[in-house]
């Protein structure tokens, strides 16, 4: 159980934020799918951020330096030339490189409690312990990162949709995972179209000279069902304040280090 005391700008902070750009509807209630809700945008948000600054080659330039996207593409053109560029870069300043990785995972934690806004489903005494667990799991993900970064293969992560019969699409519902009886959770086959559905854990994906990257594991995605669920509960519940789309200021709080890569790069399974 969450607290569900906080005020509505507060509740609209979490929803609206400008990380994760997916309009979900979040009733104040503790139903299933109001649970649902609140469980896929604080998922949403975390995964946005960890491909963000955590998933890039190297932690000596700004996550917007354009450096990923140019190993990115030329992995596609040259994979030996993409893999010698990205251990030369990994060799370099391996001290600068641990202390921005520290700094990033920090910032990821911050971006999601406090830009994010998920302290709003927090209670005071929860606040600490999940503010711990969080910074564990990310500095996880970014040890585990740090193995394919001087990996051989040209990994990258996607939240876009394409189908694929070895890797379907999981769907993310309150059965997943459930170890006391085994369930696991429903797939989408491979000609499932989920283009009103949002992607919640992106595919990793093998980007090499082939036409199309291949999905080396599966993704997750929230049904719209699920979704029109939620937004019914909350417009029966606030039916003089209907759903409405709001915009937000871009944050951005670490400053940036200088960039000494550049390259124009085209979209990758956009």
């Amino acid at each position: 159980m969450v607290q569900l005391t906080s005020s509505q700008s507060d509740w609209t902070r979490l929803r609206d934020n400008d990380i994760f750009k997916h309009q979900i509807p979040l009733p104040q209630s503790n139903t299933n799918a109001a649970r649902r809700m609140r469980t896929a945008i604080i998922l949403g948000v975390l995964t946005r951020l960890v491909d963000k600054f955590i998933f890039q080659p190297t932690y000596l330039l700004d996550e917007e330096s354009g450096l990923r996207e140019v190993l990115r593409d030329e992995a596609a053109n040259d994979p030996v030339k993409e893999r010698y560029t990205r251990g030369i870069l990994l060799s370099m300043s391996p001290d600068e490189q641990e202390a921005n990785g520290e700094s990033i995972v920090h910032h990821v934690v911050e971006q999601l409690l406090d830009i994010a806004n998920a302290r709003v489903l927090l209670t005071p005494e929860a606040s600490a312990t999940f503010s711990e667990a969080l910074e564990g799991f990310v500095r996880q993900c970014q040890e585990q990162w740090k193995i394919i970064q001087r990996g051989k293969q040209k990994l990258e992560p996607s939240f876009a949709y394409s189908a694929s019969s070895d890797y379907p699409w999981q769907l993310f519902d309150d059965t997943i995972a459930d170890a006391k009886d085994e369930r696991h959770s429903e797939e989408l086959s491979a000609t499932t179209a989920i283009e009103s559905d949002i992607v919640l854990i992106p595919r990793i994906y093998h980007v090499s000279t082939k036409p199309d990257p291949d999905p080396i594991t599966p993704g997750c995605v929230l049904r719209k069902t699920h979704f029109d669920a939620a937004a019914e509960e909350l417009r029966n519940s606030l039916p003089s304040a209907p759903f409405t789309h709001a915009t937000s200021g871009r944050h951005r709080n670490r400053p940036r280090r200088a960039m000494s890569v550049t390259g124009n790069s085209k979209p990758f399974l956009v």
